[in-house]
């Protein structure tokens, strides 16, 4: 039993010391930047939003890569079918 309650005083102490390292007023600050885009697969908005992520782990030690290949992707737009002669509703 004292070897569980060590290990939860453990994880606390590391809990702790993770928590005292979050900078609350710059994590939200980036998300505000995040939001400011729609990223849609593949378009410039997506690229730039991209730029800011890779500027932002850049600068805290990260090695970031952007990676391009192709893929198949979906982006929302309007939609419609057509059965039987009727028109069904689309999402």
């Amino acid at each position: 039993m004292s070897e569980l309650r060590s290990n939860e005083d453990q994880l606390r102490s590391i809990e702790d010391q993770l928590i005292s390292q979050i900078d609350g007023p710059l994590m939200m600050g980036q998300v505000r930047a995040m939001v400011k885009w729609q990223r849609h697969a593949g378009t410039p908005a997506e690229r730039e939003s991209f730029g800011f992520l890779k500027e932002t782990l850049d600068g805290f030690g990260y090695k970031t890569e952007l990676l391009l290949h192709d893929a198949y992707i979906s982006l929302p737009g309007p939609a419609k079918i057509e059965a039987l002669g009727r028109e069904l509703r689309c999402i």
